[in-house]
């Protein structure tokens, strides 16, 4: 299973090194706010790691994609 966000297109300056995605998670009892930062990779986007995933032997078994987000299921190929 993948779950990533999706980056932007491109860099809003040519000094941006990372990306910061606010994340919050609602639990039953309470919600959490934190963030996700990582290092800027343009094209990150979920056909990105869907065509990773076919060239190294995966089937897609589900795939979503949402504003900001992304989810996938894969299979391996027997």
């Amino acid at each position: 299973m993948i779950w990533d966000a999706v980056f932007p297109a491109r860099k809003t300056s040519e000094r941006q090194t990372y990306v910061l995605f606010p994340l919050h998670v609602k639990l039953p009892a309470k919600a959490i706010n934190a963030s996700y930062g990582v290092r800027f990779v343009e094209g990150q986007s979920s056909d990105h790691f869907i065509d990773l995933a076919k060239k190294n032997g995966f089937d897609v078994a589900s795939r979503k994609d949402e504003r900001g987000w992304l989810f996938g299921e894969l299979s391996k190929r027997p």
